[in-house]
């Protein structure tokens, strides 16, 4: 195992082109009647910080899974900080390529995308044990183009499809049912705590647009337009959103702001120009961002 090293200081699925140099970084939330803080940073990935360090998911509050590929390399697996004893552990080793973990609480096993190591490149969500126990295998295994994902239960899920232009589609009981919700959409799929999903819609090349997708009306609405060239977000526990915009770290809520996101931290102080993409733990005192 290595050893946590903590100094005080986008892409979509494919293999086919050259990663990213991307980076760990993790923050300390906090909020009083001061207002919305954040604390830290703390640089995670210095073991590899000329590789790829990407797709960030926290399982508990002590537990991190994300992607990793060695520096030079267009292969990738998944690997986890254990914060409670300071350790990374290698969770896959395979010829193939797998992204974004995302754990299955319901099967007691954590699902990703699985990247064929053939020519044929076929993305498949694929779906682990957690004891890592055997190989795994597909969910909805006639998916072949599937890049990003949620699933809302067992046999349910929305998924970023790889077309052109990419569409957000559900599917239920193994794929036999599909409905497409939207078409120019961006990767990140989340929750709102009564299951609806939230996403964001690329209207134009100028206007994106955070939208929920309301499950009981099967309709989509426009929440708010999200920041500049940005489609990564978390949601927080009182339903609030956080989101980043070149090197500034933005919060809409709501019930507090309405129609604008305020800024809640500016990166360029650490040399940091661009943060994508971000995971909240669920006591919501933690957060990772991908630095590029």
């Amino acid at each position: 195992m290595f050893k946590l090293c903590c100094l005080c200081v986008g892409l979509c699925v494919t293999t086919t082109a050259q990663l990213p140099v991307t980076n760990l970084v993790l923050l300390q939330l906090s909020e009083d009647e001061k207002g919305f803080t954040v604390h830290g940073p703390n640089f995670l990935t210095n073991f590899n910080k000329s590789g790829y360090n990407n797709q960030p998911r926290f399982f508990s509050d002590e537990v991190l899974y994300f992607t990793m590929g060695k520096a030079g390399s267009q292969q990738t697996d998944i690997y986890a900080f254990r914060f409670s004893d300071s350790t990374i552990i290698q969770i896959t080793d395979t010829r193939e390529s797998e992204y974004s973990p995302k754990l299955s609480k319901e099967r007691n096993s954590f699902n990703c995308i699985r990247v064929d190591a053939d020519s044929t490149q076929i993305q498949r969500i694929w779906e682990y044990p957690i004891d890592r126990t055997h190989s795994g295998g597909a969910r909805f295994s006639s998916i072949t183009n599937a890049g990003y994902y949620h699933f809302k239960h067992p046999d349910t899920m929305a998924v970023f499809m790889v077309t052109d232009p990419p569409e957000l589609s559900l599917f239920q009981n193994t794929a036999s049912q599909k409905l497409t919700i939207s078409k120019n959409i961006g990767r990140c799929i989340e929750e709102f705590s009564n299951s609806d999903l939230a996403f964001i819609h690329k209207y134009s090349e100028k206007h994106w647009f955070l939208k929920r997708y309301i499950w009981a009306e099967r309709k989509s609405e426009i929440l708010i337009e999200m920041p500049a060239g940005t489609e990564d977000f978390v949601i927080l526990n009182d339903e609030s959103i956080l989101s980043a915009s070149g090197s500034t770290l933005y919060r809409w809520h709501f019930e507090k702001t309405f129609n604008r996101w305020d800024p809640i931290f500016d990166f360029s102080v650490y040399g940091w120009n661009k943060v994508s993409r971000m995971s909240v733990n669920p006591s919501n005192n933690l957060l990772v961002i991908v630095i590029e």
